[in-house]
């Protein structure tokens, strides 16, 4: 049987209404920011538990033919085409334009094997021109069981 539109809503909708209902099981915060903590070690949490699950899924997708590896045989950039299709769920893909990058050791490599350069002088030039990208920064969160020991 091929869901409605409507049933499709309705369905949508009873999974945003049971998120809003696990919302608001989190405990009440005293202030403003204490709620929005709270609410971001939730949604956090909730996160690491549908990543978990998605992976899991997907393994078995791949395994039971409901995708295909594609990993292990790409499609084209540009693709976009319908893969699965059922009563209940379709499944498409979309394949973007792959990045490209400067393999800079086989540069550097060649520019000495060439003698244009020595590597003496790549040295000194990639510590002059090396520029420090911003830290990367992970909050993580967790729920305040215990004092905090810092």
């Amino acid at each position: 049987m091929v869901l409605t539109t409507t049933e499709a809503r309705r369905l949508t909708s009873a999974f945003d209404a049971k998120l809003i209902e696990m919302e608001h099981m989190l405990p009440s915060s005293g202030t403003n920011r204490g709620a929005i903590a709270l609410q971001y070690w939730f949604f956090n949490w909730m996160t690491k538990q549908l990543d978990g699950k998605l992976k899991r899924v997907t393994k078995e997708a791949i395994t039971s033919g409901v995708i295909f590896d594609h990993k292990k045989s790409p499609l084209p950039p540009q693709t976009q085409k319908l893969v699965y299709s059922d009563d209940t769920v379709h499944i498409s893909v979309t394949v973007n334009a792959a990045a490209t990058r400067v393999d800079w050791s086989s540069v550097v490599q060649e520019l000495v094997d060439r003698k244009l350069v020595s590597q003496s002088e790549i040295d000194e030039l990639v510590s002059a021109h090396t520029k420090e990208n911003a830290p990367a920064h992970k909050f993580t969160s967790f729920l305040a069981t215990d004092p905090v020991v810092e």
